[in-house]
């Protein structure tokens, strides 16, 4: 006898194998190999006992009908869905065309401006300077190599010897000239002279290669040089193609002065606020004598600049302020 879980099992696989099964045989011998249940030597089937042939009997009794192939076309026609007609797409109105929105401006980055020092602005300001003062030795023009001018400067040339000292040549210049006689600094005095006639013509030379707005620009750069370098004086040049400039009525008055010779025991300050004090409690009278001379002057030395240079008097006076 086969336990109730043996029963119950053999009784689910008789179902299974009527409904997948088509012939009866194939079924007995699977549910006997199933059910380890030893088949008859002659072929012919044993039945065993009865609960197994009630199992066998149920499994015979429902054999499942082959699937007809009409019946499976039919379903699988009806499956398929027909196609259907594509309808047109509706089109749908445009929409107004927006205008595109403005791209925006890449802001740039500030840079970082480092902090700069005391020390550092001081030496900006003077690496300024030096090439301010540069400028304006190139703009000053250098004037060309003279002959010595005097009898002591030519003795002091023959003096002069290669590895000495200034102090030394000018010592020993000074000592051969207190020594000399009368003929032999006449002879000197002489050479002096030949040489100044010769630098004259050199300068006049030298001058005429360059152009009067040259000139004039060269004599600003060196009111500006002496003003940052009061050690060290530059003359201004002089040009006799432009005409002199006039003379305010106090130095008018002040070379009047000076001709008449009495300033010798005084000194140049001293003479000049003497001078200035005298012009201040000058009367209006004698006062206008000067004034007038000088308008003179002005006028005719602006015609000059109009007609030769294209110039004006004001615009050279602000020249000179914005050179200084």
């Amino acid at each position: 006898m086969l336990a109730s879980t043996g029963r119950a099992t053999a009784r689910r696989l008789a179902v299974d194998l009527s409904k997948t099964s088509t012939t009866r045989l194939p079924r007995y011998q699977q549910l006997r190999s199933i059910l380890r249940i030893p088949s008859a030597q002659n072929g012919t089937v044993n039945q065993g006992s009865g609960i197994t042939r009630r199992l066998l009997a149920t499994a015979a009794s429902n054999p499942k009908p082959p699937a007809s192939t009409s019946t499976a076309k039919s379903t699988r026609k009806s499956t398929e869905k027909k196609p259907t007609k594509s309808a047109k797409p509706r089109v749908k109105p445009r929409a107004a065309l927006k205008k595109p929105a403005p791209k925006k401006k890449a802001v740039a980055k500030k840079k970082a401006v480092k902090k700069t020092t005391p020390e550092q602005k001081e030496k900006a300001k003077a690496l300024k300077e030096r090439a301010k003062i540069r400028e304006l030795r190139n703009l000053a023009l250098k004037k060309p190599k003279m002959l010595p001018h005097t009898a002591f400067l030519v003795l002091g040339t023959e003096v002069d010897v290669k590895g000495t000292e200034n102090a030394d040549r000018f010592l020993r210049a000074s000592t051969k000239y207190k020594s000399l006689t009368p003929d032999e600094r006449m002879h000197y005095e002489e050479i002096a002279s030949r040489n100044r006639t010769a630098n004259e013509a050199t300068y006049k030379e030298w001058v005429e290669t360059h152009s009067p707005e040259q000139i004039r620009t060269a004599n600003r750069a060196r009111t500006a040089l002496n003003r940052r370098s009061p050690g060290r004086r530059l003359r201004k040049l002089k040009d006799e193609r432009v005409a002199p400039r006039p003379l305010p009525p106090f130095l008018l008055y002040l070379k009047d002065r000076r001709e008449s010779g009495d300033d010798k025991n005084m000194g140049a300050r001293e003479y000049i606020g003497q001078v200035g004090k005298e012009w201040r409690e000058l009367p209006e009278l004698e006062k206008r004598k000067y004034v007038d001379t000088a308008a003179e002057s002005r006028s005719r030395y602006q015609e000059v600049l109009r007609s030769k240079h294209k110039s004006d008097v004001n615009q050279e006076a602000k020249a000179d302020a914005a050179a200084s």
